[in-house]
């Protein structure tokens, strides 16, 4: 893969991007994607063309992973499970099942609240037209 993409290009190809050309190609691969070295191509072009030179943080998995986990959390919570299930399906203890809901409890209802507010505004802006 790396080749492929010196050869259409002289310059060297940074090592961030040949590892991102890989691991798309290998994921467009594994999901029947077909021609995956050229769409994973496409796709990193893409992703390099929208960010254009800017300095980008990626977290580590174990964060995403965690913050997708508490989020289906929390949605069997309130889907009614109780927190000794939630721990056992989720495979954490009772005490930070409790921490993990109260987080996303937060969240939720900061984002309910912003939510709220921006109608209101947008609702006093139509008033005044």
């Amino acid at each position: 893969m790396k080749r492929e993409y010196q050869s259409h290009n002289a310059a060297k190809v940074p090592e961030v991007f040949a590892g991102m050309l890989a691991v798309t190609a290998h994921f467009l691969q594994d999901i029947g994607v077909g021609n995956a070295e050229n769409a994973a191509l496409d796709l990193v072009f893409l992703i390099t063309d929208q960010f254009n030179g800017e300095l980008i943080y990626l977290p580590k998995a174990v964060n995403l992973k965690a913050e997708r986990r508490n989020r289906e959390l929390f949605k069997d919570h309130r889907q009614g499970a109780g927190y000794a299930a939630l721990a056992k399906k989720y495979g954490i203890s009772v005490a930070h099942t409790y921490d993990v809901v109260a987080k996303m409890r937060r969240l939720y209802l900061n984002d309910i609240q912003t939510s709220n507010e921006d109608s209101n505004i947008l609702m006093r802006n139509e008033k005044g037209k």
